[in-house]
């Protein structure tokens, strides 16, 4: 997996590519509002965990792309493009999230949801991320790898969603189960 600075650096890049600004010019056209992702993972509706390239091939509704180690590039491009085909598609990015500027890039992408890990955030940085997803209605999906992290998240009263690969978590938040390598991805617990 790509390194912390590693995708700080990929941010810069693109930072450099679409300043803050032009960014949110883009953000001021965009006027297809994020699919209800909470609601497809509520229901149980099958998650396909697939590649950005086999996007265009798939026949799931909702679809998690593993894009983490990936740059920000035109290729993220392929989500907007396939939606537009497809406009039921409903997509669930799993991304390093660092900073709020790659909230408002997912959204520009038109991505409906986001899971990220906890782990490299600090909790006012987690919450400003947090409350910056739901206020363009992206879905944020902490991904949640321990205990100390479940306490930290279970105080924000505005996370509707968690991911975890542990099946035993005791939250009161929907639990996402995501396993990478088994490419299982599935609802543990309905509200």
């Amino acid at each position: 997996m790509i390194s912390i600075d590693e995708k700080k650096r990929l941010i810069k890049q693109k930072k450099d590519e679409v300043p803050p600004h032009v960014l949110e010019m883009g953000l001021n056209m965009l006027f297809i509002e994020p699919k209800e992702i909470i609601d497809r993972i509520e229901e149980g509706k099958q998650i396909e965990l697939i590649k950005l390239d086999n996007l265009e091939n798939s026949k799931a509704d909702t679809v998690l792309i593993d894009i983490r180690d990936m740059p920000y590039s035109s290729e993220l491009d392929t989500i907007a493009s396939n939606k537009s085909i497809k406009p039921e598609l409903g997509v669930i990015v799993y991304d390093i999230i660092l900073e709020e500027y790659q909230v408002y890039l997912h959204r520009i992408y038109q991505t409906d949801a986001i899971v990220f890990p906890l782990k490299p955030l600090n909790e006012k940085t987690a919450e400003k991320i947090i409350f910056i997803a739901n206020s363009m209605g992206i879905l944020p999906i902490p991904f949640i790898e321990s205990l100390d992290e479940l306490s930290k998240i279970k105080e924000m009263s505005f996370v509707d969603v968690l991911a975890t690969n542990e099946s035993d978590m005791d939250t009161d938040k929907l639990l996402l189960s995501i396993d990478l390598e088994k490419e299982i991805v599935r609802c543990l617990k309905r509200q």
